[in-house]
C-alpha cells in the first residue's frame, strides 16, 4: 500500500480543472442577448463626467493594490467592491486567497487563518486594530467562521511587524476593518439575499430540537451608511443572517499498529457516522462617527454576531477482536464487537465587540490617537451522548478487512447480527455542558509627527498600550447507568431509515435519541447517576502592558522605519487537581517580559518597480490550556508518583523574521507581479512530555507542556494579478487573472521524556508544503463570471512525541473549485448565483506507518449552490 502525502492533483484532475476554468469563461455564450450587445469597452462603467468606473471583482483587485503599494510593511489586502461584496462569504475563506495565507478547515469551511506556513495558534487576529476575543476552549485561535465577509470593507494581512503591532504575532496579524460613513458622499445602502442547496443532504436528522432536517439553505446582509449636520455625523449599520443545512458523511479508523498483515498494518477498529445540521449565523454592528474637520475624528462601535450549530452525530463502530490472521489478500479477525452511539451538539457561540476611537491631530505633522476596546465571546455547548454496546468477543461480528483508497474495507460474518438493535445492550448515558467565556479589555494611545503617507524627512510614533485577556472554563457532567437488577436494549430505539456511508458494506444501524431521552425522562428511577463537574474547570487570565517607539524617514522613493516594542506579560491560573479522587483547587502566577526590535522599509528601483525588506522579533505567548490545565496525581505500580499537568511556568516562544520582496506595478494599479521570500527562527516551542521532578522533596514523574523545541521556516511567495489579461493577449477583452503560489520549508525537533530530542520533522504542524491560488474572471457588459482555485498540500495535523513517525497524522492535500457569477439588471439591482466545490472533492487524514499510509479519517459534503439577487443605492 502505498500513498504520497503532500502532492499536487493528479494529471487527469488537472486536465479536468483546465476544462472547468475554459468553461465558466465561456459562460458568456449563454448570456442573454442584451449583454452580448453591451460594448467592447464594458469592463468599466462610464460616470456622467465620462470618468472611467472600475467594477465588480477588478475593483476588489484594484483598491488591493493600491492599499498594499500604501503600506510601510510588508502586506497583503482583500477589498470589498462597489456591493460591498469580499472574493467569498466566509471571512476566512476569503482570507486564503492572499499570497502565503492558507485557512485551517473546520468542516466544510474555513475557520482559521494561518500566515507564512504557521499554525492559527501564531496569528492575531484584530477587529480595527484591537484583540477580538474568540470562543475556543483551550488555545488562542479566532473563529472567524460567525462574522459575514459583507461586515468589512478591508481585510489586511501584516507579515511583517512594526513597534506599534502587538508582539505576539510570529505568523503574522490580520485586521478587519470596517466601513465608514465618510467613506460616500451621503446615503450608501448595499445588500444582497440568497436561496441555497446541496447535494447531501442523505443522512437522517430530524428531532430532538431539530424541527426539520433536509431543506434549502438562506443568507441576507445589508450595510447602511448616511451622513448628518452637514457632513459631520455619520450612521453605519450592518446586518447578516444565514441558516445553511448539509450533511457530513463520515468514516474513521482507529490507530493503526506496526504489526503488519499483507504488508498493511492492523486497524483495531472502524466507525460509520452521519451528521445532520443546521447552522444559524446572525448579527450586525452599528458605528457612529463625528468628524467636524480633516483634523478631529471620533467614533464609536457595537458589534454582534452568533453561531448557532444544531448537529446530530449517528455512529456505528466495529471494534476487531482477537489475533488477526492472513488470508489471501484479506485480514481476518475471528471476533468483534460492535456499538452505535447519538450524539447531539448544540452550540451557542456569539461574539461581542465595543470600541471606541479618536484621532485628533492639533497640528501639521502631528497626530493623536487613542482607543478602548471590549470584547466578549462565548462557548456554550450541553449535549446528550447516548451509548448502546454488544457483548465483546462476538463471533458473528468477526470477519475480514482489505484496503480500498487506504481505507479498511470491513465485512463481518452476519451482518444481520450487527443490524439487529436487540443486541446492543445498553452502556451509558451522558450529559454535558461546557461554558468557555473570553474577556478581552484594551486600551492604547499613540502621538506621531511627520509619519502621515504625504510627508518627507524624520518622523516617529510612540505609544502605550495595556491589555486584559480571561478565559473562564467550566464543564458540567453527569454520567448515567442501569441501576442493578434492571435491563435494557436498542430495539426500541433504532430510526426506521437506511443509509450506509462511505467504506460501510452494510446499512448503518441508527440509534434514535429522541426516543430514548424521553424513554429516560419517565424512567429516571433505572438509572444511577455519577457527577463530575469540576475535574476539568480552569480560570486564565493574562495581562500585557506594552510601550513603543519608532523612528521613520521618508523620501519621495524610500522609507525607513526602525523601532522597539517592549511588552510586560503577568498570568494568574486557577485549575483543578484531582489526587485520590478528590478535586481541590490550585492557584499560580507567572511574569516574563520581551524586548522587540523591528526595522522595515522600502526603496524605488522605478516609478513602478519597489524593493521591500523587513526584520523583526515576535513572540508566541502559550495557550490558555496549556498554561492552566488540569491536575491528576497517580501513583504508579512501583510506587513512584505520576503528575499530568499544565504548566503556568512556560514562557512565549521567541522567533526572529527576516523577508524580502520584489514588487512591480502596473500603472493604475490594475496589476501586480510581486516576489517575496522570508525566514524565521523560532526558540522555545513546546512539546509536552515526561520527565523527572523533585516536588517537596519525592521524585515525581511529571507529564506537562516544556519549552524546549527549535523551529525554522523558510518561504518563497509568487503573486501574480492582471486585470486587463485579455487585452494584453488580444484575446477576449475583460478577461483577468489573479493568481499565488507559495512553497514552505519548515523544520522542527521533536522532543519526547526526558527533553530528548527524538526526530526532526520537515513540516511543522499544521504547515503545508505548498499552497496555491488562481482566479479567472470575466467581464463584458452586464455580466460578470469568475472561476476560483485553491489548493493546499498534506499538512501535519497531529505529531507523536516518539522515535519514529508511525502515528503522525497527516491532511490530505486538498484542492477546491468555485464558480460565481453576476448578471446586472439595473443600475441598483444584480442577479448572482454562486456553486462551491464544483467537483465535490471530500477531505482525508492520513497516519503514517512503517508500511505506508493509511486512512484515519474521511469526510464527503458535496456540492452547494446560492441563487440571489443584490442591490446598492
Amino acid at each position: 500500500m502505498t500513498h504520497q502525502v503532500n502532492t499536487w492533483p493528479s494529471a487527469p484532475r488537472l486536465v479536468t480543472l483546465a476544462r472547468l476554468l475554459l468553461v465558466g469563461t465561456s459562460l458568456l455564450a449563454v448570456v442573454p442577448a442584451a449583454a452580448q450587445d453591451a460594448t467592447a469597452a464594458a469592463d468599466v462603467e462610464v460616470a456622467s463626467d465620462d470618468a472611467i468606473v472600475v467594477t465588480g471583482f477588478k475593483l476588489q483587485n484594484q483598491l488591493a493594490i493600491q492599499a498594499k503599494r500604501e503600506s510601510d510593511t510588508t502586506a497583503d489586502f482583500l477589498a470589498a467592491d462597489e456591493i460591498n461584496r469580499q472574493p467569498d462569504y466566509n471571512i476566512a475563506d476569503a482570507f486564503r486567497r492572499a499570497p502565503g495565507v492558507f485557512t485551517i478547515f473546520d468542516e466544510d469551511e474555513g475557520r482559521y487563518v494561518g500566515i507564512r506556513g504557521l499554525n492559527a495558534d501564531f496569528t492575531v487576529a484584530q477587529l480595527e486594530g484591537a484583540l477580538i476575543a474568540t470562543s475556543e476552549r483551550g488555545n488562542r485561535r479566532v473563529n472567524l467562521e460567525a462574522i459575514p465577509s459583507s461586515a468589512v470593507k478591508r481585510l489586511e494581512i501584516f507579515k511583517s511587524r512594526t513597534a506599534d503591532i502587538e508582539g505576539n504575532a510570529i505568523g503574522g496579524t490580520i485586521n478587519l476593518i470596517t466601513r465608514s460613513a465618510f467613506d460616500t458622499n451621503g446615503l450608501y445602502l448595499a445588500g444582497s439575499a440568497a436561496i441555497g442547496f446541496t447535494d447531501n443532504q442523505d443522512v437522517p436528522g430530524e428531532g430532538v430540537g431539530r424541527s426539520s432536517d433536509n431543506g434549502p439553505s438562506y443568507r441576507g446582509e445589508f450595510t447602511f451608511t448616511d451622513t448628518f449636520a452637514n457632513d459631520t455625523i455619520g450612521v453605519v449599520l450592518s446586518g447578516a443572517y444565514l441558516q445553511r443545512r448539509r450533511d457530513q458523511q463520515r468514516f474513521n479508523a482507529g490507530t493503526y499498529s506496526s504489526t503488519p498483515l499483507n504488508d498493511f498494518p492492523t486497524v483495531p477498529s472502524v466507525i460509520y457516522q452521519g451528521y445532520p445540521n443546521t447552522i444559524e449565523r446572525f448579527g450586525g454592528f452599528a458605528k457612529i462617527e463625528f468628524e467636524p474637520s480633516d483634523t478631529f475624528h471620533v467614533d464609536a462601535l457595537v458589534s454582534r454576531y452568533t453561531q448557532e450549530d444544531a448537529e446530530l452525530r449517528l455512529g456505528q463502530q466495529i471494534n476487531l477482536r482477537g489475533t488477526q490472521t492472513v488470508n489471501g489478500d484479506a485480514n481476518n479477525f475471528p471476533q468483534g464487537q460492535a456499538f452505535i452511539r447519538y450524539n447531539d451538539f448544540f452550540i451557542d457561540k456569539p461574539l461581542f465587540t465595543a470600541q471606541t476611537h479618536l484621532r485628533w491631530e492639533p497640528a501639521e505633522g502631528h497626530v493623536v490617537r487613542a482607543a478602548a476596546s471590549y470584547s466578549e465571546a462565548t462557548f456554550h455547548e450541553p449535549s446528550n451522548e447516548v451509548l448502546f454496546t454488544t457483548p465483546n468477543n462476538q463471533t458473528a461480528l468477526g470477519g475480514s478487512y482489505t484496503f480500498e483508497d487506504l481505507a479498511p474495507i470491513v465485512t463481518v460474518n452476519d451482518p444481520a447480527f450487527l443490524d439487529n438493535g436487540a443486541n446492543y445492550p445498553f452502556t451509558s448515558y451522558i450529559f454535558y455542558e461546557q461554558f468557555s467565556d473570553d474577556f478581552v479589555e484594551e486600551y492604547s494611545a499613540d502621538y506621531s509627527y511627520n509619519r502621515a503617507r504625504g510627508d518627507r524627512g524624520l518622523g516617529f510614533d510612540a505609544g502605550v498600550q495595556f491589555r486584559e485577556n480571561r478565559r473562564d472554563f467550566d464543564e458540567d457532567r453527569s454520567t448515567f447507568r442501569l441501576g442493578s437488577g434492571n435491563t435494557l436494549n436498542a430495539s426500541g430505539f433504532i430510526l426506521n431509515e437506511t443509509f450506509s456511508g462511505p467504506f460501510n458494506q452494510n446499512n448503518q444501524l441508527l440509534l434514535d435519541g429522541g426516543a430514548f431521552l424521553n424513554f429516560f425522562g419517565t424512567n429516571r428511577a433505572l438509572f444511577n447517576e455519577t457527577v463530575a463537574n469540576t475535574a476539568a474547570d480552569y480560570f486564565f487570565q493574562e495581562e500585557v502592558l506594552a510601550a513603543y517607539g519608532q523612528l521613520g524617514f521618508r523620501g519621495d522613493g524610500f522609507n525607513i522605519l526602525a523601532g522597539l516594542r517592549y511588552e510586560q506579560t503577568d498570568t494568574l491560573v486557577e485549575r483543578q487537581r484531582t489526587v485520590s479522587g478528590v478535586v481541590g483547587r490550585v492557584e499560580r502566577t507567572n511574569s516574563y517580559d520581551n524586548w522587540l526590535p523591528s526595522v522595515t522599509g522600502y526603496y524605488n528601483l522605478t516609478d513602478d518597480l519597489r524593493l521591500r525588506a523587513s526584520w523583526f522579533k515576535a513572540v508566541g505567548r502559550p495557550n490558555p490550556i496549556d498554561l492552566a490545565g488540569s491536575e491528576s496525581v497517580t501513583i504508579a505500580g512501583d510506587g513512584t508518583p505520576q503528575l499530568s499537568r499544565g504548566n503556568p511556568d512556560l514562557r512565549a516562544r521567541e522567533a526572529d523574521s527576516f523577508d524580502a520582496s520584489l514588487e512591480y506595478y502596473f500603472p493604475g494599479y490594475q496589476g501586480l507581479i510581486a516576489v517575496a521570500v522570508f525566514h524565521k527562527d523560532i526558540n522555545n516551542e513546546i512539546f509536552r512530555f515526561q520527565d523527572e521532578e523533585t516536588i517537596d522533596g519525592i521524585v515525581t514523574l511529571v507529564t506537562q507542556p516544556r519549552n524546549v523545541s527549535q523551529a525554522r521556516l523558510t518561504g518563497l511567495e509568487l503573486s501574480l494579478i492582471l486585470n486587463d489579461l485579455g487585452e494584453m493577449i488580444g484575446v477576449l477583452p475583460g478577461l483577468g487573472l489573479s493568481t499565488n503560489f507559495t512553497m514552505f520549508d519548515g523544520k522542527v525537533d521533536v522532543v519526547g521524556n526526558g527533553a530528548v530530542v527524538l526526530r526532526e520533522l520537515d513540516q511543522l504542524v499544521n504547515q503545508p508544503k505548498r499552497v496555491f491560488n488562481a482566479a479567472l474572471f470575466y467581464k463584458r457588459g452586464p455580466f460578470e463570471t469568475r472561476v476560483t482555485y485553491a489548493s493546499a498540500s498534506g499538512d501535519p495535523s497531529a505529531v507523536s512525541t516518539s522515535a519514529v513517525a508511525d502515528t503522525d497524522r497527516f491532511d490530505e492535500p486538498y484542492w477546491q473549485l468555485d464558480w460565481t457569477g453576476r448578471l446586472r439588471v439595473t443600475e441598483q439591482f444584480q442577479l448572482t448565483a454562486e456553486v462551491r466545490n464544483i467537483t465535490n472533492e471530500t477531505r482525508g487524514n492520513v497516519q503514517t506507518t512503517p508500511f505506508g499510509d493509511a486512512l484515519r479519517d474521511f469526510s464527503l459534503y458535496g456540492r452547494t449552490l446560492f441563487f440571489g439577487v443584490a442591490f446598492k443605492f
